[in-house]
């Protein structure tokens, strides 16, 4: 890495949409802006979770109506989200500690929702945030006010290996939103 990371993407897989629903699968791809708008992507956390290896009685639960979405995904997508190996707990913290060295100036993600259940999973296990209160950013805020009439990033999704629902995959398209929204608007990330 030429010059510090200053920002993350986060993206989750689950299996609902609120805080206590099992996480499938979690992605954090650093990102840098060394050069103005010019983003440069350097290695993510990935880990997979299974699904049968959250505690009964814990809080964690399985929402009928994403498990019915996930039904209706890819092959592909849905043998990458439901092939998880690892222990929840252990995979957060790792999660924590990859970022807690990073220690981001924004944690990215497309919506809340993915930061808030990752904040719900960290207190469940006893683990610090490792992420400042004012670090969150919505990139689906900022693309519909600043890029609602641009296809930022489309590109992205024709190129070939692109999986959706896969979180670094999600993570690369949108960085890649990110960047062009900020080619085309000049805004300047810091």
């Amino acid at each position: 890495m030429n010059e510090p990371v200053k920002h993350l993407m986060i993206d989750i897989e689950t299996l609902g949409t609120s805080g206590g629903a099992k996480i499938l699968s979690v992605a954090a791809t650093p990102f840098s802006n060394p050069w103005g708008v010019t983003i440069e992507k350097h290695e993510p956390f990935y880990e997979k979770i299974n699904s049968k290896s959250y505690a009964l009685n814990e809080g964690w639960y399985e929402d009928e109506g994403t498990v019915e979405w996930w039904a209706g995904q890819s092959e592909d997508a849905r043998s990458e989200a439901f092939s998880g190996t690892r222990e929840p707990e252990s995979v957060m913290v790792e999660l924590a500690a990859f970022i807690t060295e990073l220690n981001p100036a924004t944690v990215w993600a497309k919506g809340f929702m993915d930061t808030t259940m990752l904040e719900w999973a960290f207190k469940k296990y006893g683990i610090k945030t490792p992420w400042h209160y004012r670090a969150p950013r919505c990139l689906r805020t900022v693309l519909k006010t600043f890029g609602s009439e641009l296809d930022c990033g489309s590109h992205y999704l024709n190129e070939a290996g692109h999986v959706p629902h896969n979180p670094v995959h999600d993570n690369d398209y949108q960085i890649a939103q990110l960047e062009e929204l900020f080619t085309y608007t000049r805004l300047v990330l810091e």
